[in-house]
């Protein structure tokens, strides 16, 4: 099984923003871009500040059949519990792979394959992100 994990540039965090609640509301039709569509696990992540608390912002694509489910999570730091804290999934869609363009399809329940897959990412996932603060933008692969 074959991860891949990136950071997402501002902009690029916008327009996946746009497109997952857009496509959450009914919006439709939104596109984005994804490098690696070949990848089995594919994360994109950013960090950013809602009223002065940081929080990762992750979007969690995998296939299931011919289509990509998505899954979009959020965690942040709780200070009076000096750790992060996993705010649950904010919501679940699906996706139609069309060349390295995809297109959200009309919203999913998080399905049992899904739910597996966090599992075996999970620590994988987080313990590579505790590494990254500080450091550039990076790509990396994890192979199970």
């Amino acid at each position: 099984m074959t991860f891949v994990c990136e950071e997402m540039s501002e902009d690029d965090y916008k327009k996946y923003d746009i497109a997952f609640y857009g496509s959450r509301f009914g919006g439709g039709g939104n596109r984005i871009w994804v490098r690696d569509a070949e990848a089995d696990v594919y994360f994109r992540y950013a960090t950013r500040e809602i009223g002065g608390e940081s929080r990762n912002a992750t979007y969690l694509f995998f296939w299931e059949g011919s289509l990509y489910q998505v899954v979009l999570f959020e965690s942040y730091k709780d200070d009076e519990k000096g750790k992060r804290v996993e705010s649950g999934l904010r919501g679940c869609t699906r996706v139609e792979k069309n060349g390295e363009k995809l297109s959200f399809l009309p919203e999913t329940n998080p399905g049992e394959l899904m739910l597996n897959y966090l599992k075996e990412a999970r620590n994988t996932y987080q313990n590579w992100m505790a590494g990254q603060i500080g450091k550039p933008a990076v790509a990396l692969v994890f192979d199970f």
